[in-house]
């Protein structure tokens, strides 16, 4: 017989927790909130420079070379190439010729600028109103499914809550 399995008279079974710490309960090996940041942080690309704030204007890192998202549909929006004139002490970014000469670009992205009340009605737009939209196409198909009856006249459905009222809800303001 195995040695493992043998137990000599008077001796107790010893409780595992005792004999495997690892098994602890796996909250106790959780990280604490600093070292999970800490973690968190080390992830981060910090491959741009943190760039003053030109005011009036909302500035961005746009990618000039994505597929999904091109530039040229970016500046249609209104967006503009910032010039290392307008950043002093931003030399060592300067594109020195090509398409973009004369204007801040750090590896494939370029520093560019949007007044900030057209920034503000394209936040609106698609962070407020769309949503708003789409709020009220499901309350209209909430009261579509409670106000249906089966032939019997019973209701086929009915909804607990519901969505909040959206008239008294004020209009965010962006960063």
């Amino acid at each position: 017989m195995d040695n493992r399995l043998k137990r000599s008279p008077g001796e107790s079974r010893s409780n595992r927790t005792e004999q495997d710490a690892s098994r602890a309960a796996p909250e106790e090996n959780f990280p604490i909130v600093r070292e999970r940041r800490r973690a968190r942080n080390e992830f981060q690309q910090t491959v741009l420079p943190n760039i003053p704030e030109i005011p009036g204007f909302h500035l961005c890192w746009l990618a000039t070379n994505s597929q999904y998202d091109p530039i040229h549909r970016r500046f249609s929006l209104g967006y503009a190439p910032v010039r290392a004139d307008e950043m002093p002490g931003y030399d060592m970014y300067k594109v020195k010729e090509g398409d973009q000469s004369g204007h801040i670009m750090c590896n494939e992205m370029l520093l560019c600028k949007m007044p900030m009340d057209i920034y503000q009605d394209i936040m609106l737009e698609h962070h407020h109103y769309q949503p708003m939209d789409e709020a009220d196409k499901i309350r209209i198909d909430q009261e579509q499914l409670v106000s249906q009856r089966d032939r019997s006249g019973k209701a086929m459905g009915s909804v607990e809550g519901g969505l909040p009222d959206d008239s008294n809800v004020k209009l965010p303001h962006f960063s």
